[in-house]
């Protein structure tokens, strides 16, 4: 599979890790905006590099070149982040978020399209 049949499934299996878990989850893949784009690269990340530490630091450089600080409370009008830390920092689910994503990832590439 191409990475932009990859990227709807990872989105909708980190929807559903969302629900399970009780927390708001992101819009679904059709409703999706900016979710769309940080999905994409996030799957191409992991398909270049399947290390679920390393998917983190990706998401949080680009965070940081886009203005976004560490805050203890997300605020996205302020551009603060508490997930802007290093991965073995994380919540439990927030690591879970990022092997989920690269386990997606490893195991659809070799799928035909």
């Amino acid at each position: 599979m191409t990475p932009d049949q990859i990227a709807p499934v990872v989105h909708e299996a980190i929807r559903a890790l969302q629900a399970v878990l009780g927390q708001e989850p992101a819009p679904p893949w059709n409703d999706a905006t900016w979710q769309r784009d940080s999905t994409m690269q996030a799957v191409e990340a992991a398909l270049a590099n399947p290390d679920p530490a390393h998917q983190h630091e990706r998401w949080m450089q680009e965070r940081l070149a886009a203005g976004w600080t560490y805050g203890p409370v997300r605020e996205d009008h302020a551009k603060k982040n508490p997930l802007l830390i290093p991965f073995e920092e994380l919540p439990p689910f927030e690591k879970a978020k990022d092997a989920l994503i690269v386990a997606i990832s490893q195991t659809l590439k070799d799928i035909p399209a």
